[in-house]
């Protein structure tokens, strides 16, 4: 595996090397020394993107440059808007700069239907952030509302969609929705999705953005035959990390079968931007510049036989008209139970999936 050295806030000595020799150098020599790490990973591995654990380890280490590159300068422009704004504020320029980095309101979107099995392990995953936007499906026949109300940082919108499970009309209800709240960042998120900055806290990954969208890398995760059953008081990413542990496989491509490069997708967004999801929130449409860093996280579809029976059955039941003839959940078209404890069974002897097993966090995103 290729790794980067960590220069901490040495970003001389890597200008120096690589072309860059004073302060109009800094770019050039920084942008020098990441073009040719990156041309090492790919002759010795194919493709742009390492798999597994290595993409975020690389990562991380191939943007820690960048990263202090853009808060040198990121400060710098602060520094001198505001002495230009007002002399004094020169004197007073480390106070001025920790207020511009106060706390960002970072927000949830999702749709609930019947997820009274699942609603408690991401109410408890995502409970570190401002608010959670709940979309209430009124159909719904479990306790998911009751739920609902317990919690303390949700706003609930109640609707309702004629003809089931509709992914064309839920995406206009999530886009309405996202484009109204108040908030720096929202993840958009199904209720079976737990996204996460990888070992570090969202606050302090997002204050670093300046694009408008990250992307998500999930992993599906299974049950594995040594797993204790669920316990909703604990966080959820930790109680499921076994896995396919390749984040980009196409293996093995079965109709029924969610494939973890599916579930790479744009999932945390400014809202301010206007931007719009497309194709089961997959895709988006705006114009957005999207960051090359990476949110993880575990996609639990699968993640519990008692789960995957009630809500993929319950999904296929459902499924619109118009889902079908646009080829929307194709995964839940043809679903049995037989197939679904099969396919449980197939992966109780899973690897662990690292990246998942290595944040060490009480709560994978808290702040």
């Amino acid at each position: 595996m290729i790794r980067l050295r960590h220069y901490g806030s040495n970003v001389k000595e890597i200008v120096k090397q690589n072309g860059g020799t004073n302060e109009s150098g800094i770019q050039v020599g920084i942008k020098t020394y990441l073009d040719k790490a990156m041309k090492s990973v790919r002759k010795r591995y194919g493709y742009e993107i390492i798999r597994s654990s290595s993409l975020l380890e690389l990562q991380r280490q191939y943007q820690e440059l960048e990263r202090l590159y853009d808060e040198q300068q990121r400060e710098l422009r602060m520094l001198s808007f505001y002495s230009q704004l007002n002399p004094l504020v020169d004197k007073n320029r480390n106070c001025i700069y920790s207020v511009c980095r106060k706390n960002l309101k970072i927000a949830a979107v999702t749709m609930v239907y019947n997820e009274a099995l699942i609603l408690p392990y991401f109410l408890r995953h995502y409970e570190h952030l401002d608010e959670i936007h709940v979309l209430y499906e009124t159909d719904s026949t479990d306790e998911t509302l009751e739920i609902l109300n317990q919690a303390k940082n949700l706003v609930i919108h109640k609707c309702h969609i004629e003809g089931g499970l509709d992914d064309t009309e839920k995406l206009r209800l999530i886009n309405n929705t996202l484009h109204r709240i108040k908030a720096d960042w929202v993840y958009v998120v199904d209720p079976d999705e737990f996204i996460f900055p990888f070992n570090e806290s969202s606050q302090d990954f997002l204050k670093r953005q300046y694009y408008d969208v990250v992307r998500a890398a999930m992993f599906q995760v299974y049950r594995h035959r040594t797993d204790k059953d669920l316990d909703p008081s604990l966080p959820p990413v930790p109680q499921r990390i076994h896995g396919d542990p390749d984040l980009f496989s196409l293996y093995p491509a079965e109709p029924n079968r969610s494939q973890n490069y599916v579930y790479v997708k744009p999932i945390v967004v400014r809202p301010l931007t206007r931007i719009r999801f497309l194709n089961d929130q997959h895709f988006i449409e705006g114009d957005v510049q999207i960051s090359p860093e990476f949110y993880i996280g575990a996609h639990w579809q699968m993640a519990d036989p008692s789960i995957a029976l009630r809500r993929r059955m319950e999904r296929k039941a459902r499924m619109s008209e118009r889902n079908k003839d646009c080829g929307a959940g194709q995964q839940n078209w043809n679903i049995t139970e037989e197939w679904i404890r099969a396919e449980c069974d197939r992966h109780l002897d899973d690897p662990i999936i690292e990246v998942l097993s290595c944040n060490t966090r009480t709560s994978a995103g808290s702040t």
